[in-house]
């Protein structure tokens, strides 16, 4: 049975069943609490567990008025949980903990928020030695267990592979993406020219790393080594080569 909730303070009216029509606060404080099974008060729980999927909330109470609904995909698939109403923010964060089934690769595993047109996105790859993986969330919604074999995509590197440039000091670029885990610093990426590390700068809108080199580069050839890897250890390594003419150099 689905619900929908006004979240006013204190609570007000509450929309129940299908029909959506208001009632007393009394009232709907009563028929929430005959939906124990189903439905929660924030005051009177601190962990959920329903078919292995676990939620616990922070210790800070927002109130007493706070209802939510946790459900799952069923017991014997427990990948995926909705926590609702899918609205709700909370600013000290709760987390998530679900079981890891047994085919899936534990290094690889991670939980995902799931945007309301199924879109994934990272929340957390914390496991543990029990079997669980664990994430610290700041949002009811729908969050579901998924592996990430995929190593990151990287491409059009410039300057081009084994061309001649006609500057010391070239423009250093190359695409770089991963559709599911994604990067969370640029510690996840290293790039070295001749050997030595270069500082970079991640355009996240266009999926563009720029290379900022700090010298003029010297005539002849110059070795590029790019390692990218994402949040759950997928490892991509690409290298490249250029020379730097110096019979035409600027």
């Amino acid at each position: 049975m689905m619900f929908r909730l006004q979240l006013n303070e204190p609570l007000r009216e509450f929309a129940y069943g299908n029909d959506f029509q208001p009632l007393p606060a009394l009232l709907a404080q009563e028929r929430l609490r005959q939906q124990k099974y189903y439905l929660h008060a924030w005051n009177e729980n601190t962990e959920i567990e329903i078919d292995g999927f676990r939620i616990n909330l922070p210790e800070t109470k927002p109130g007493n008025n706070i209802f939510f609904k946790m459900e799952t995909s069923g017991s014997s698939d427990p990948t995926e949980a909705a926590i609702m109403p899918d609205d709700r923010i909370m600013f000290d964060g709760m987390e998530i903990k679900a079981p890891i089934p047994p085919e899936y690769p534990a290094d690889k595993t991670a939980l995902y928020g799931i945007s309301r047109k199924g879109k994934p996105s990272f929340a957390g790859n914390d496991p543990d030695t029990a079997g669980f993986v664990s994430a610290n969330v700041k949002s009811f919604g729908t969050y579901r267990i998924m592996v990430d074999s995929v190593p990151p995509e990287i491409d059009n590197i410039r300057p081009w592979n084994n061309s001649t440039i006609k500057t010391s000091r070239p423009s250093i670029r190359f695409y770089m993406d991963d559709e599911l885990s994604g990067f969370n610093s640029d510690t996840l990426l290293t790039v070295t020219l001749n050997g030595e590390y270069q500082i970079c700068e991640y355009d996240y809108e266009n999926n563009i790393v720029y290379v900022h080199l700090t010298e003029n580069l010297a005539p002849g050839r110059h070795e590029l080594v790019i390692t990218a890897r994402d949040r759950v250890g997928n490892t991509t390594t690409r290298k490249s080569g250029f020379t730097y003419s110096a019979s035409s150099k600027n």
